[in-house]
């Protein structure tokens, strides 16, 4: 956990920003990897918020 105390909230958003992205990319032909995407860019964004308001 030593590593998310150093990470930047702008990070986090970025890391959603690209999991948005890959997983519109994979939403026709592989839907697990589309769903995994999208959790996962949710998570990044909500751990960015929460960081934000931890500062």
């Amino acid at each position: 956990m030593d590593f998310f105390k150093n990470i930047k909230p702008i990070q986090l958003y970025m890391g959603s920003i690209i999991f948005f992205v890959l997983s519109s990319l994979a939403r026709k032909e592989y839907h697990t990897l589309y769903l995994l995407f999208l959790i996962l860019g949710v998570v990044l964004f909500f751990l960015g918020i929460i960081k934000r308001i931890k500062k």
